[in-house]
C-alpha cells in the first residue's frame, strides 16, 4: 500500500486546506461561508438557476444547499422566482447580492495573483490543465468500466462530494 501522505486524496485535500487558508479571512470578513461564495460566484456569473443546477455547479448537496439559500435569502442576498409553468424555482441575486459577489470577486481575485505569485503563472496554469484532464480521464474510465462490466462500488451520497460541513467551516 502507498505511504497515507502520498494517497491522491489526502494531497487534494492538503491541497485543498491550504487555499482555504488564504481565502477564508475573505469570507469571513463579509461573514459567508464557502457554500455560500460559491452559490453567489455562480449566481454572479450565470443569471439565474434552480436548486438542482446549483447543487451540481458549487459542489454542495441538496439538504446543506436548502440551508445555504434560506440563509441568503435571509440577508437579501438571492430571491426564489417561481418559473411560468408553476414548476421549478430558480434562484437570482439581489441587487444587494450583486454588489456583494462584485466587491468580493475582486478581492477574490487578488488573493489569486498572491497565489499565481508565489507559485508562479505557468505551475499555476499547468496545475489547472492537469486537473481537468485528470477529472475528464477519470469519467472517462467510470463510463469504460461500466461498459466492461466492472462492479463499481457506490458509495452514500454524501460521500461522493467533499462538503466543508466537514471541516465545521458553515453556520
Amino acid at each position: 500500500m502507498r505511504k497515507f501522505d502520498r494517497s491522491l486524496h489526502i494531497m487534494l485535500l492538503k491541497a485543498r486546506k491550504s487555499i482555504m487558508r488564504k481565502l477564508m479571512p475573505h469570507l469571513h470578513r463579509y461573514d459567508i461561508t464557502p457554500q455560500q461564495w460559491r452559490v453567489l460566484r455562480a449566481l454572479y456569473e450565470k443569471e439565474s438557476m434552480h436548486e438542482q443546477e446549483l447543487s451540481e455547479a458549487c459542489y454542495v448537496l441538496q439538504p446543506t444547499l436548502q440551508t445555504v439559500l434560506i440563509r441568503l435569502e435571509n440577508r437579501y442576498l438571492i430571491q426564489k422566482e417561481q418559473s411560468e409553468d408553476g414548476g421549478l424555482c430558480y434562484y437570482a441575486l439581489r441587487q444587494e447580492g450583486f454588489g456583494l459577489a462584485r466587491k468580493m470577486s475582486s478581492e477574490s481575485e487578488a488573493r489569486y495573483e498572491r497565489i499565481k505569485l508565489v507559485f508562479g503563472e505557468q505551475k499555476l496554469e499547468a496545475l489547472y490543465e492537469l486537473l481537468n484532464e485528470f477529472i475528464d480521464k477519470m469519467e472517462e474510465a467510470d463510463e469504460t468500466d461500466k461498459e466492461l462490466g466492472f462492479e463499481r462500488r457506490s458509495f452514500p451520497r454524501k460521500l461522493e462530494y467533499y462538503d466543508e460541513d466537514v471541516d465545521g467551516l458553515s453556520k
